[in-house]
């Protein structure tokens, strides 16, 4: 059996394509008839919908893997929420935060896989949290290589991050952002080799 391949679809701004091109990838995958796992990280749940698992009746979620109660294997959906934004959402009793609260990639937790590919969509954009996420970021990074993980990382380039502009969440940079981030998709594409 072929080693595992992690992929990770992440931009901190919203309508770009995250859930469309994660659905679509594994839909791809899974026809191709390769062993496929979508993990939907997002509050909306809208990529356990796409692919026909109802994110409101999961009994493990991914907030069981992120606090250590249950392996990664076990958990199928997540739908969560930002404290002090938006309040923890309470499913079957349950409450439940956004996995990004815990570090925009999480991506230790693909600690022991043979090749991660990492997407940090925040990487060299300033604000007063630059520091912290790199910090944190580096020391995901460091778990990944200490197993022996194969490491890819892709970071916006010049041309992302002036597309994605000083305010992330700038709806009107959409378009503009999704454009680049697909111009840079096509030219990293052939850099990355495992």
């Amino acid at each position: 059996m072929a080693p595992p391949v992690v992929f990770a679809v992440a931009n901190q701004k919203g309508g770009v394509g995250k859930t469309t091109t994660a659905v679509n990838l594994a839909a791809s995958l899974a026809t191709a008839e390769r062993r496929t796992l979508l993990i939907d990280c997002d509050p909306q749940g809208n990529a356990s919908s796409g692919v026909g698992v109802a994110p409101r009746t999961a009994e493990i979620t991914l907030y069981d893997v992120l606090i250590g109660r249950v392996p990664l294997s076990r958990a199928i959906a997540s739908s969560c929420s930002v404290p002090g934004i938006y309040p923890p959402i309470t499913i079957n009793g349950r409450r439940y935060i956004d996995g990004g609260m815990r570090s925009g990639t999480n991506a230790d937790l693909a600690e022991g896989y043979d090749n991660v590919l990492v997407v940090v969509v925040s990487a060299g954009i300033p604000g007063p949290r630059a520091d912290a996420s790199q910090k944190r970021l580096e020391s995901e990074l460091d778990v990944l290589r200490k197993s022996g993980s194969n490491v890819s990382v892709i970071s916006p380039d010049a041309a992302s991050i002036e597309a994605f502009g000083e305010n992330l969440m700038d709806f009107r940079r959409r378009a503009g952002a999704a454009d680049a981030g697909l111009a840079q998709g096509r030219d990293t594409a052939s850099q990355i080799t495992w």
